[in-house]
């Protein structure tokens, strides 16, 4: 298991838990996201969280991931002024 970390900055305060570990962990595979939400493996400020609580800005968020739930980043193919193109892999969320 790995434990993921960070503090939640004020910009995404009072959204839902589970959209901003999806903005704040990319590289997270999201059943990996789901599953440690449904196990009970995320905590805010030291308390078990459930994924449709509001956030508050300054809060600090722990995840106990699997070591297989990291994904690699997503390789760029080309790229010029106009265009970013990507290979993606699956389970990566394109909305970061």
């Amino acid at each position: 298991m790995k434990l993921v970390s960070f503090t939640i900055p004020d910009s995404l305060a009072g959204q839902r838990l589970m959209t901003v570990i999806r903005r704040m962990a990319p590289n997270v595979a999201e059943y990996a996201i789901r599953d440690a939400l449904h196990k009970r493996d995320v905590k805010l400020d030291h308390v078990r969280a459930d994924r449709n609580i509001p956030v508050f800005g300054g809060e600090l968020l722990q995840m106990y991931l699997p070591d297989t739930a990291l994904l690699a980043p997503p390789a760029i193919v080309y790229e010029d002024e106009h265009l970013l193109v990507v290979n993606k892999p699956a389970g990566v969320s394109s909305d970061a």
